[in-house]
């Protein structure tokens, strides 16, 4: 049956949100998961327009309107990292509106080191609240009404120095991506696989994301086409969700297209459900981005004692594994075979994996200006 709607927040709360947001000259809204719920997709995007506020999102919260809708508003992807363009948006503001937001998405004390700075919340459930975050005024309710009745409420007059920042910030991602397409080494540079995949996701396809170094390139760069296009843990960091969620997309949305990303640890940890997959006659790709190490655990220990341990992993013949389910597999020896077995894996009838050796040489820079206390 239909789920009734829990209706706008208080009237008297979004009354003194619009008070703040008209004191204001550099907000910016920052986008949790459940800012990217279909079902608020509409109102949002009418708000953002309508108020002109930049605006961030988490990993958890990319949508349609962080592809191309405003793309001098969106400064980017915020997490696990504090060194992004978003970061910088955020550090900028003198207001700061969360929209769906859930700490554990990124932690307040990242994003938030001054707790004096305004913070206005609107959100379905009451803010979950430390000394980084504490919410001036709580618009709790459906979202998309809560938009609607504080965007009515609301004036906004934007500095436009932060607008400049939040379209270089932009700039700065685009220009990350534009490279992608001219990386020939091998193994494959991650901004290559990021602009392959990129030529084939539609607004049809779902994409689903194992955690590891893999995640932390796709969730900066990759560009989302509509809410809940891209599944991601980032709160418990779970290894091994990406080929489930793919077998769960499939029986959720049969008959759409399904890319699913991990690399070669994380694909380990959940490989014979390719078994399940076959017999519920499962239809996806799966990329495995081979490094032969726990590359994310790896980059973290040389960051943090100059040295690692205990992150390799041995071979695994991709391909052969994938055989062995009744799937179907290939093994990248060059860039350029990339695009051609991603559209050959989407045409197939059975689960079709991808092997690609790549080269994780640069993701010392992922870590680049890190904020201290995101080393753990």
């Amino acid at each position: 049956g239909r789920v009734p709607s829990a209706g706008a927040g208080a009237t008297s709360e979004a009354e003194k949100m619009a008070k703040v947001l008209a004191a204001s000259k550099k907000p910016t809204l920052l986008l949790g998961m459940q800012a990217s719920d279909p079902r608020c997709s509409e109102q949002l995007r009418q708000f953002i327009a309508a108020t002109g506020i930049p605006f961030v999102s988490t990993f958890q919260g990319p949508g349609e309107w962080a592809a191309g809708k405003n793309p001098k508003l969106f400064g980017g992807r915020i997490g696990l990292f504090k060194n992004q363009p978003g970061d910088r948006l955020l550090a900028a503001s003198d207001c700061v509106v969360t929209i769906g937001y859930e700490p554990v998405e990124y932690d307040p004390e990242f994003w938030n080191e001054d707790p004096r700075r305004p913070i206005l919340a609107v959100d379905s459930v009451l803010a979950r609240q430390d000394r980084h975050y504490l919410p001036a005024a709580e618009l709790i309710g459906d979202i998309g009404a809560s938009l609607t009745l504080l965007q009515n409420k609301a004036q906004v007059k934007i500095d436009p120095a932060h607008l400049a920042l939040a379209a270089a910030g932009r700039s700065e991602i685009d220009g990350a991506i534009a490279k992608g397409a001219k990386k020939e080494e091998f193994p494959v540079h991650p901004l290559r696989i990021l602009h392959e995949l990129n030529q084939v996701v539609t607004d049809e396809t779902t994409v689903a994301l194992d955690v590891g170094s893999n995640y932390v390139w796709m969730n900066r760069y990759f560009a989302a086409h509509r809410a809940r296009q891209v599944l991601v843990s980032n709160g418990q960091q779970t290894l091994g969700v990406a080929l489930p969620w793919a077998i769960a997309t499939h029986l959720l949305r049969p008959g759409k297209p399904i890319i699913s990303v991990s690399g070669d640890g994380g694909f380990m940890f959940s490989s014979t459900e390719l078994e399940t997959a076959v017999r519920l006659g499962a239809r996806f790709v799966h990329l495995v981005w081979d490094s032969g190490t726990y590359d994310m655990v790896a980059f973290q220990e040389q960051a943090h004692y100059g040295k690692t341990a205990g992150i390799q992993l041995g071979h695994v013949d991709i391909p052969k594994f994938a055989e062995a389910f009744g799937c179907r597999g290939v093994a990248i020896r060059k860039a350029a075979e990339l695009g051609p077995a991603l559209r050959e894996g989407l045409a197939s009838p059975v689960p079709f994996l991808i092997q690609i050796p790549v080269d994780y040489s640069e993701n010392l820079s992922l870590m680049k200006e890190l904020h201290t206390t995101a080393l753990n």
